[in-house]
């Protein structure tokens, strides 16, 4: 059987704390100060990753802005752009109107100028009508006093049909 006497008691202590003081010193420490340096890598990494995403958020909070001052500026250009177009196309209209209101005058001018060329053609032919056939009618006398005599009588009577 199973003898338990003081000096194996004393011994299993003794090789219990032996093993004990030699595994914390040669096990426990090492793998406690791997799991410290892997607890501060992992702490590193999470701060890394921290910063990285405060930077993002920054660098997302700029573009942001940049953005909204960007359409800002579109619509500004926009605006400014229509505005110019506006202002050129009432230009040009304005234009356009005062060459067709110019064309208009110098139309009204060349009509006017081409009817009295054309009254003053058919005065003269029937001017000269009118003296035929007064000569024909007198017989033969005429003279440019008879004639011009013959005319204004004429135009007289014409004037007051």
């Amino acid at each position: 059987m199973l003898r338990i006497e003081a000096g194996n008691i004393i011994l299993i202590v003794v090789d219990m704390l032996v093993l004990f003081i030699g595994l914390r010193v040669f096990l426990f420490k090492p793998v406690n100060k791997i799991l410290d340096e892997r607890q501060k890598s992992i702490d590193d990494s999470f701060d890394e990753a921290n910063e990285a995403k405060k930077e993002a958020e920054e660098s997302k909070e700029k573009y942001d802005s940049d953005l909204k001052e960007l359409e800002k500026s579109k619509k500004d250009a926009l605006k400014e752009a229509r505005k110019k177009a506006d202002k050129e196309y009432k230009k040009i209209i304005g234009e356009a109107e005062d060459k067709a209101q110019d064309i208009r005058i110098q139309a009204e001018k060349d009509a006017e100028r081409e009817k009295k060329k054309m009254l003053k053609s058919a005065e003269t032919e029937i001017k000269d009508m009118i003296v035929e056939a007064t000569g024909k009618v007198i017989g033969g006398e005429h003279s440019p006093e008879i004639d011009s005599s013959l005319y204004d009588e004429f135009l007289g009577k014409a004037g007051d049909k």
